[in-house]
């Protein structure tokens, strides 16, 4: 497995798709630390907390997952395409450790693109912004959940090419599944920031009469809980409430325990269902 890793590290460098999402990263980060320094030269305060959590990417939109789905999907996808996986299981290799080493691979093109944003935010932000405003508990605690849902994102990455076994395929499916979880994210947070009740004005006897009316639109309580655990245990959801703690420089009223648990689950089980997947295909 270490020789595995040791060729797919020395590969990284030559893959088109890979050098293209670091490229992107660094242009978004770029892009956004440009708009903190104008922000701050107009007298509108952009806090390094926002900059820093926009890695996880600006509130409703993934880009880095987007980043990170395109640049797994064509770096294990050039294997099916080139044949390389059917030469390593001639030379001895075992599918589990194949499979595993193109996960950790993916896993690092995530944390890569993070770090590229990371390393701006700080160099482009501390200068003109000036510290964090959250705790330095708070930001190490937003920092270990995504990290966690970054790696779920990679393990699903690495799952979608498994079982399309085409580059182009694996990555129109990932973009999907990042844009519907995007949509479905924004829809289920704009339903439970619902008003329990709405105000309304009638007019009687000439006189406009205001009165308090319940809204039908409004989530119960075992309604809002399930949407609480689907928000929390989507990838791009929790991205999504880490990059709004950075704006608001608050991780107050997260749950990160129980997001980081749903990570850690869904790393399992798309792992452990990749494995079976790819013991099952025939690559001859």
């Amino acid at each position: 497995m270490l020789k595995l890793m040791r060729c797919n590290i020395a590969r990284l460098p030559r893959e088109n798709g890979v050098r293209i999402s670091f490229l992107l990263a660094l242009l978004y980060a770029v892009g956004l630390g440009a708009v903190a320094v104008i922000s701050k030269v107009r007298n509108v305060q952009l806090a390094t907390d926002a900059l820093f959590f926009y890695a996880y990417g600006l509130p409703g939109l993934g880009i880095p997952g987007m980043l990170a789905g395109v640049g797994c999907c064509l770096f294990v996808g050039r294997d099916y395409h080139d044949g390389t996986i059917r030469n390593k299981l001639v030379i001895g290799h075992s599918r589990v450790s194949i499979y595993l080493t193109n996960l950790l691979t993916c896993i690092g093109i995530g944390l890569m693109i993070n770090l590229i944003h990371f390393a701006v935010a700080l160099f482009m932000g501390l200068p003109v912004l000036g510290g964090f405003v959250m705790s330095w508990r708070e930001v190490v605690l937003l920092l270990v959940t995504g990290t966690l849902a970054m790696i779920a994102y990679a393990s699903l990455f690495n799952l979608v090419v498994v079982l399309s076994r085409n580059m182009t395929a694996a990555v129109i499916i990932t973009l999907l599944c990042v844009v519907v979880m995007g949509f479905a994210t924004s829809i289920l947070t704009a339903l439970l920031s619902q008003p329990e009740f709405y105000e309304t004005v009638e007019i009687i006897n000439g006189e406009p009469v205001t009165s308090m009316v319940k809204n039908p639109t409004y989530p119960g309580p075992a309604v809002r809980f399930i949407v609480e655990q689907i928000i929390d245990l989507l990838p791009t959801a929790q991205l999504y409430q880490l990059s709004y703690a950075g704006a608001y420089c608050t991780a107050e009223g997260l749950h990160l325990l129980r997001m980081a648990l749903y990570a850690v689950g869904m790393i399992v089980l798309s792992t452990g269902a990749g494995i079976w997947a790819f013991r099952k295909q025939d690559l001859k």
